[in-house]
C-alpha cells in the first residue's frame, strides 16, 4: 500500500503496471499507421513485426558489447524477450 495515495500507484508507478491491453492498442495503431490506412493492417503488422524483431536483436547485442551478455543466459532477461530473440 503507498501511504497517503489509498494504495493506488501514481505516477511513475501507474505507467509502470499499464495494462497489457493498451500496449495493444498502440501495436494496433502502428500496424494501421506502418500500413497505410486501417483496409491494409495485415501489412502494418508484418510491418511492425520486423521492426520489434529489428530492436530486440539490436538490444542483445547492445547487451554483448557492453559486455552483459551474462544476462542472457542466467535468466535476467525477460522469458518473452528472449523467445521473440530466438525466434528472429
Amino acid at each position: 500500500m503507498l501511504p497517503g495515495r489509498g494504495g493506488k500507484p501514481s505516477g511513475f508507478w501507474s505507467r509502470w503496471r499499464e495494462p497489457r491491453s493498451q500496449e495493444h492498442a498502440h501495436s494496433e495503431a502502428l500496424a494501421v499507421l506502418l500500413g497505410g490506412g486501417k483496409d491494409k493492417t495485415d501489412e502494418g503488422q508484418k510491418i511492425l513485426t520486423a521492426v520489434r524483431q529489428r530492436q530486440t536483436k539490436e538490444y542483445f547485442q547492445r547487451l554483448k558489447s557492453a559486455g552483459f551478455d551474462d544476462r542472457i543466459t542466467n535468466g535476467r532477461v525477460n522469458p518473452a524477450l528472449l523467445e521473440a530473440y530466438n525466434a528472429a
